[in-house]
Formats: structure tokens, sequence, C-alpha cells
């Protein structure tokens, strides 16, 4: 063909959507490889055509090892010896009992190590090929076993406390009362010294049970509850610890929804236990404002940090604080202040106090 002669209209069409096609297929490369989650597409025999970057770092095969190779290979017993069967009856009935479905199953790495996954697959259009999204959920499962042992050892810490001063206080009131009985009859006069004791007694015991109630219901069924049980919390600090511990909220601040509220409270009382058992503070501020965030701050002046913790680095304490303003679409900032201590704030979105807890809230920092 002369360079002159002029390309076809068709031809034309054709070469721009082949290149239209190759850069979709270059985007859809890069978003697959990019992906934290691992994607693994198999064949309608279970055989593995491709996979991503993330199954790689998720599994410890190269892809190389893994492309040729039954799925099964990924899956420990029994996934390993149910899921040919599913692919057969699928192709078989075309009932859906997995594909379409998300599910929670084990993994296998190929150091031979199990870890759970949540798992979802789904058919490609008009091709024999499946695809499966996982995601390790190994850290949330931990998280989910850490809370456990916190609510088992509250739930322990309860019963013994119940046992050795409510429990305690009742036997001896009981036999008191039974004494009260005997010397009405004997001897009115005195009487009114037992009954005297009987009262004391009875509000010893009313102030124990209020001290453990509080622990399971620690902020109170109404807009104000907030505020009155930081107050509370600021108190009770600066009476039984050797600290100074002051609660600040110069505009009253209402939470209508309980549930945020409790765990917000919970977020400041782990804040403040963090302070004392780990900083060696003189002073505490808790401080409770709203405008378009509702932000809750605890602040110290002890030993402070060099860095903010994260991941590995974290305790208990703080993964907790830190799973409570997930739940809330809250963001938790842990930061160093000068010229010594720690700066603890949990800002929530407004807008959250009429939806429901976990949306995504705007960036405070970016006020």
């Amino acid at each position: 063909m002369d360079e002159r002669t002029p390309v076809s209209e068709p031809m034309h069409e054709l070469a721009v959507a082949t290149l239209e096609l190759k850069h979709n297929r270059e985007e859809l490369e890069a978003i697959l490889q990019t992906a934290v989650d691992a994607i693994i597409t198999i064949n309608e025999r279970g055989v593995i055509q491709s996979v991503n970057d993330a199954t790689e770092k998720m599994f410890g095969f190269r892809a190389s090892e893994m492309i040729g190779r039954n799925v099964t290979m990924l899956m420990p017993p029994p996934y390993r010896e149910e899921h040919d069967r599913y692919l057969a009856d699928y192709e078989r009935t075309k009932v859906k009992k997995i594909i379409g479905i998300g599910r929670e199953v084990l993994a296998l790495r190929k150091d031979g190590s199990t870890f759970p996954v949540e798992l979802a697959v789904s058919q490609v259009d008009h091709r024999k090929l499946y695809m499966g999204i996982l995601r390790d959920v190994s850290r949330r499962k931990d998280l989910e076993r850490e809370v456990l042992e916190i609510v088992a050892q509250e739930q322990r810490r309860i019963g013994q406390d119940l046992h050795d001063s409510v429990g305690q206080e009742l036997t001896a009131l009981n036999l008191l009362a039974g004494d009260l009985a005997e010397t009405l009859r004997a001897n009115p006069e005195q009487g009114a010294k037992l009954i005297e004791r009987l009262g004391n007694g009875l509000r010893r015991s009313q102030k124990e049970l209020r001290a453990i109630m509080r622990g399971l219901l620690p902020v109170a069924v109404d807009s104000e509850g907030l505020m009155a049980a930081l107050s509370d919390l600021a108190d009770r600090t600066d009476a039984e610890e050797e600290v100074c511990c002051q609660f600040e909220c110069h505009k009253p601040v209402a939470v209508s929804d309980n549930l945020t509220a409790t765990h917000l409270y919970l977020i400041a009382q782990e804040a403040v236990h963090n302070a004392i058992k780990h900083a060696r503070p003189r002073n505490i501020r808790i401080t409770l404002e709203a405008s378009e965030f509702l932000t809750l701050r605890v602040r110290d002046d002890g030993v402070g940090m060099k860095e903010p913790p994260t991941g590995k680095t974290e305790g208990l304490g703080l993964k907790i604080m830190r799973n409570r303003a997930a739940f809330l679409g809250a963001k938790l900032t842990i930061q160093p202040v000068e010229p010594t201590g720690t700066s603890i704030t949990c800002a929530l979105w407004r807008k959250h106090e009429t939806e429901a807890p976990g949306e995504t809230s705007p960036d405070p920092d970016r006020r």
C-alpha cells in the first residue's frame, strides 16, 4: 500500500478499539496488582489461571508456583475436599451454594500455617472462569478474642466484687437482723442500737452496689449522661489516685444515643487508666466539646512517648480504643504534647448522632 493511500474508516476504528482495549486491560491489571486483597481466577476444574501480587504476599507462594495448579493447594482440610465437589455440583445443577455468597473460611500458607479469610466468589460472564477475592481477617479475629477475654475478666471481677463486698455485707446484715428480732423481744431498748447498725450496713451495701453497677451501665440513658459520667470519672480518679484529674465542658454537650455515649466514655476511661499506669502524670484533663465534630480529649503531663504507637507497638488498651472509635466512625489520634505528656483525641462527626455508627466521617484535621 502506498504511504499516501488513506487508511479506511473500518481499519481506523479497529485500531482505535484495539488501543482502547489495551489501555483498559492495562488499567485493570494495575488495579488488580495494587489491590490489598488476594484475587485469584480459576477455571471450571479449579485450576488457578491468574493471581495478583497480594496473593503472593498473603500465601507465601510465587505466582509461578500457583498458576496451573489446583486452588485446593491454598486450602486446609476439610475445605480442600469440599471445593472440587462444589464446583462440579454447580456446573451440573447451576445452584449457587458459594458463588455470590460471602463466607468465612480457613486458608493455608506455604509454610503450613492456617489463617481466617473472608471469601467472595463470582463467575466471569461468558467464560468458564471463577474469581475469588480473599481478605485476611486474622487481626480482626485476634481483636475479637481480646475483647471476649476482657469481657470475661470484667465478669469475673464483678462477680468477685459482689461476693467480697455486697455478698459478705448482706450475710452479716442477715445475722444482725436475727439478733435484732431476739433483742426486741428480750430488751427493746437495746434494739435501737442494732437498728442503727442495720441501717448503716444497708447504706454501705447500697454504695458498693452502685459502684459495681457503674461498671455495667457507666452512662445514664439520657442526653446529658456522657457529661455526668465523665465528670464522675474525673472526680473518682482525683479522689482515688495520686493525680489531679479534672473534667472540662464549657458548654453543655448532649449525646442522644446511649451506645455512642457509652463507647466515648469507655475510650476516656481507658485513656485515663493508661495514663495512670504508664505515664505517671501529676495532672489529667478530660475535655468534651461540640461543634461540627463531637470531640473528646484526654491529656496528661506524664512521661510522654518518643513517637505515637502503631500496629504491633500498641498495647491492648489502645487497640480496644481504636476499635471502639472505628465502630463509631470516629477518628482517634494519639500525639505527644509539649513540654511533656500525651493527648488522646476522639473526634466524631455530629451527623452520626442521627445515623448508624460506623459510617465514614470527614477528617476533623481538615476543618
